[in-house]
């Protein structure tokens, strides 16, 4: 009796023991499964500033939660299961991304994940002066002489014949056949190297347009600061001393989301952003005139303006590029330190 009650209980314990092993087995098994594990893919990692990526959420075990971090991107987080993000600035950016279930939670980071580029600058014209007139630009246009030949002088950087030299004594300007430029109140930036020592009127870099109110574009050195006239009005910068016998950079943009008068424009001297002075300063109605720059009359003149001879460069003046786009002060400063 004894030894069957001894094999009953032996039978039920390794039984149950049986019972135990494979039911905790299974579990955990189960377990195992039901934890979801994150990962992700994105329709592009290598874009250009102000573009957007969709990432398609690719994780294993059927989350029900996403929380995504995007650094540098907008939105900055989401929630939604394959989200689209925009980058507007340049640089590499890291991706992360939390998934969760009712069985748990798992994260994945993909570090500098999305490289963000800046858009190639398009120069519609771009006169680098390096022993001719020729334009590296999308127009092409080979500038001309009004004097005969064009005569080069030394350049910022101590080249030889790489920089265009005006005669002080003469209305001396070059002028690119059929190009009228940027018109109405189209974005633009313009921009040169300049050098100069004369200290009287107005001295003009680039001129385009006709000579009334609003119509025109035209950027000047007048007393050692900058004059951009868009026709019966002028705004005046802040920096003094520009013509000091130095090298210097300006470059003037205009956005018409900033707005529509000739003092929303920006002027950058050697890659920083001036002051503009207001009308209650040295400027003139430039709180009041609205840009609408002409493009049928008159090409556009590089060191001289169609309605006064007497406003001719006195100096050098190189690489000179106008363009279409408004560049940020990143980028104007890269071109300053020649990146």
């Amino acid at each position: 009796m004894k030894t069957l009650l001894y094999h009953i209980r032996k039978i039920l314990f390794f039984g149950l023991l049986a019972f135990v092993f494979t039911n905790c087995s299974d579990d955990e098994s189960i377990g195992d499964l039901a934890i979801p594990v994150a990962e992700f893919s994105a329709s592009m990692t290598e874009i250009e500033e102000q573009n957007s990526v969709t990432f398609t959420d690719e994780s294993a075990n059927t989350p029900t939660l996403w929380t995504w971090d995007f650094a540098g991107g907008l939105p900055t987080y989401s929630n939604e299961q394959n989200p689209t993000v925009i980058y507007e600035n340049t640089g590499e950016y890291s991706v992360t991304l939390t998934v969760r279930n009712d069985d748990g939670a798992d994260e994945i980071i993909k570090t500098d994940y999305i490289i963000v580029t800046g858009k190639p600058t398009n120069y519609l014209a771009h006169y680098n002066f390096t022993g001719n007139l020729n334009d590296e630009g999308a127009n092409g246009i080979t500038a001309v002489s009004n004097y005969g030949d064009p005569v080069y002088d030394v350049d910022k950087d101590g080249n030889a014949s790489s920089a265009w030299l005006a005669p002080s004594a003469k209305a001396q300007y070059l002028s690119i056949p059929e190009y009228k430029a940027i018109g109405g109140s189209d974005p633009r930036t313009v921009m040169a190297w300049f050098k100069t020592t004369d200290q009287g009127g107005r001295k003009t870099i680039v001129s385009w347009g006709k000579n009334s109110e609003g119509n025109m574009f035209n950027l000047m050195i007048f007393k050692g600061v900058v004059r951009v006239e868009a026709g019966a009005c002028s705004l005046i910068g802040t920096t003094e001393g520009l013509d000091n016998d130095t090298w210097h950079h300006v470059a003037v943009t205009y956005d018409p989301e900033d707005g529509d008068k000739l003092k929303d424009m920006k002027i950058y001297i050697d890659g920083i952003l001036d002051v503009n002075s207001t009308d209650e300063g040295a400027s003139y109605r430039s709180e009041m005139v609205v840009i609408n720059t002409d493009v049928v009359t008159n090409d556009v003149r590089i060191g001289g303006v169609n309605y006064k001879d007497t406003f001719f460069w006195r100096g050098s003046i190189d690489d000179v590029r106008i363009l279409s786009d408004v560049l940020i002060k990143e980028q104007i400063a890269a071109i300053v330190a020649g990146e």
